[in-house]
């Protein structure tokens, strides 16, 4: 890093030449897969004013829709500087969304095409272009109309729509997108971006749609070049992101019922709990999750060398879908499913580790998570006296969004499953509720 810091000051005033910007994109990619702290997050930064320095957010601020009518050698040199353009747009939604931050930039309202073909590029053959569309609704239409068969810009279409489901799940933290316009509610929101999500997996080039014999990375097959890794890695890539965005949004639901189970749990003390039937965005939940499992098993543990280790954070993700679907379930051979499917997924993230490098202290959370969630029931069932919250009383409205006040607790009405009314004992009940937004909070 020292010779492109020396690079950036030797420029002074002036801009520096895109080169610099390309080795410090590989320099802060590198940095970033093992961690995001303070030096990280500042060379992102040098990243994104560099992007603006140079010009990038404009380089298609002038475009001919003609491709006939644009000089070949023009085009390749701006499809350089589109491509390093998005690459930092990728660092950028990675870290923020691991760092639990607001997006600074709104990167879909620049003049910047999405990357076109590999094919094209190396050829040096001019072709349609367009903008990554501020509505996700319309997004992959845009693509669909200039027909590109660009791998590079499907990821980028599905990647967004992962950050449209941040902004969803961390209300808060949301910046501009239609998840932030109206005053819909927290389902509304999540059903447009399911509908966007299923339209974009539908409509999905054939070349580029999951196929279980495809995705292999050479462990079934031999003669695979660089270029078939690179095309299986973004495959790969971009059937993984759609089940990430529904795991972020449908998250509040699998809480809801972890918390319904906890309490009725506690109600029955010693007796024997009747089984409920999950909620349909739980199951939603578990098959996202599930999907995401199938992808990762079918080539067999090697993909971990061949695509980009930010994906490492699904294997993690779904690994605490495991394994709360674990203390969800009351069947023993779900239960043991998911156990199992909980230690694959972790010895996945594992692999990203060793071989990349990537921080292993999501894999020390998931341990911590296991623990305290195995104490946690155990201290709810035999504590059956301190919480008779009626499970009709209790909704989340927004993820993370849990009861905190005491004048909130002391209001609501309880009753028991015969109908029993009672006042809630708040204070054990209180630090019950704030333990579990502690642990669930963990991812």
């Amino acid at each position: 890093m020292k010779y492109i810091d020396a690079s950036i000051t030797g420029s002074r005033d002036d801009a520096p030449p895109l080169c610099v910007l390309q080795a410090l994109i590989l320099a802060t990619h590198a940095l970033v897969m093992r961690g995001i702290r303070g030096r990280e997050w500042r060379y992102i930064g040098t990243c994104i004013r560099l992007v603006f320095e140079l010009g990038l957010h404009a380089t298609d601020l002038e475009y001919s829709p003609d491709p006939c009518q644009t000089d070949p050698e023009e085009w390749c040199l701006k499809e350089e500087r589109r491509r390093a353009y998005w690459a930092v747009w990728e660092i950028d939604q990675f870290a923020n969304h691991m760092r639990h931050l607001s997006i600074s930039t709104h990167w879909a309202t620049n003049s910047v095409h999405l990357p076109s073909d590999d094919k094209l590029w190396s050829q040096c053959i001019p072709w349609r272009g367009c903008r990554l569309n501020p509505d996700p609704r319309e997004r992959f239409q845009d693509v669909l109309d200039i027909q590109s068969g660009s791998a590079k810009a499907w990821y980028i279409v599905v990647t967004s729509l992962e950050l449209e489901a941040y902004q969803i799940a961390y209300p808060k933290e949301r910046t501009l997108g239609f998840s932030q316009s109206g005053k819909r509610s927290y389902g509304d929101r999540w059903r447009i971006l399911s509908e966007t999500i299923q339209l974009t997996i539908d409509r999905l080039p054939a070349e580029l749609a999951f196929d279980e014999l495809m995705l292999d990375f050479g462990t079934r097959t031999y003669g695979f070049t660089q270029t078939s890794l690179h095309s299986l890695s973004l495959i790969y890539l971009i059937n993984m992101m759609p089940e990430l965005a529904r795991l972020l949004v449908l998250r509040p639901y699998l809480y809801e019922d972890y918390i319904r189970k906890l309490l009725k749990a506690s109600r029955a003390g010693n007796r024997d709990v009747v089984p409920t039937e999950p909620q349909e965005q739980t199951s939603q939940f578990y098959r996202a999750a599930d999907a995401i499992l199938k992808i990762i098993e079918r080539p067999r543990g090697a993909h971990y060398r061949y695509v980009n280790p930010y994906i490492a954070h699904a294997s993690w993700l779904a690994a605490t879908v495991k394994l709360l679907q674990q203390y969800l379930e009351d069947d023993e051979f779900l239960k043991c499913d998911a156990r199992m499917s909980f230690s694959f997924l972790k010895t996945t993230h594992d692999q990203f580790v060793d071989y990349w490098g990537v921080s292993g202290v999501p894999t020390q959370t998931l341990d911590i998570l296991d623990t305290r969630l195995n104490r946690f029931a155990a201290a709810m069932i035999t504590s059956g006296h301190c919480c008779l919250l009626s499970v009709h009383d209790y909704r989340f409205t927004a993820p993370g969004v849990l009861p905190t006040a005491s004048s909130q607790l002391d209001s609501l009405e309880c009753s028991d499953e015969l109908g029993i009314s009672s006042r809630l004992r708040w204070p054990l009940a209180m630090q019950r509720v704030n333990e579990l937004e502690a642990i669930l909070h963990e991812y």
